[in-house]
């Protein structure tokens, strides 16, 4: 083999090195920035449970208008399971609840979110039509209460979205619920 034939070849290995690098970048997707709209005012912490935080509840609920749309249920669907792999990977228990529990539950913090508008696009919806499909996007009321005593330790708003510019790459509503949720578990541990 010459020199030109294996300078060839690395070439070519080089080139084909950096096209993987750059498809898998594309496939990864661009990640959710979460919104805090009382970021820049530096809201005070979350209170303190009185018991060691040991297991998250969740309850969503929302406006009629959001509770009467087809895909709630699908919606509601996605944040137990972004929740679960939040809560998991903090090292808590999760709990769904489908209305404001009663039951005496030490050492469990419900997380109420109040979704106020969503966009649910799935990454099938976004890969099949692409840009076509429009924005996601996520804006939620949260109260952290402390139970069994109904405590409430603070509230937060939080939103996010996805944009057309990013097209087929942007996060949809899965990775935006992973984002939120593990943001929400994140401000509850914050020491």
């Amino acid at each position: 083999m010459n020199a030109a034939t294996r300078t060839l070849r690395a070439l070519a290995g080089r080139t084909m090195l950096a096209a993987l690098a750059a498809l898998a970048w594309l496939l990864v997707g661009c990640a959710a920035t979460v919104q805090t709209p009382t970021q820049a005012t530096n809201p005070p912490r979350l209170a303190a449970p009185a018991v060691a935080t040991t297991q998250l509840g969740l309850l969503v609920t929302g406006t009629p208008a959001m509770r009467a749309a087809a895909g709630w249920p699908a919606f509601r669907s996605e944040w137990r399971t972004a929740f679960k792999a939040a809560t998991t990977t903090a090292g808590l228990r999760m709990a769904y609840f489908e209305t404001a529990p009663s039951e005496n539950l030490p050492g469990t913090v419900l997380v109420r979110i109040t979704v106020n508008d969503y966009r649910h696009v799935s990454t099938g919806m976004r890969w099949a039509f692409g840009a076509f499909t429009g924005n996601a996007y996520v804006d939620v009321d949260v109260e952290f209460i402390e139970l069994p005593s109904k405590r409430s330790l603070g509230t937060r708003r939080y939103s996010t979205a996805s944009s057309a510019w990013e097209g087929v790459f942007s996060a949809m509503t899965d990775k935006q619920l992973a984002a939120l949720a593990a943001a929400m578990v994140h401000e509850l541990r914050a020491p």
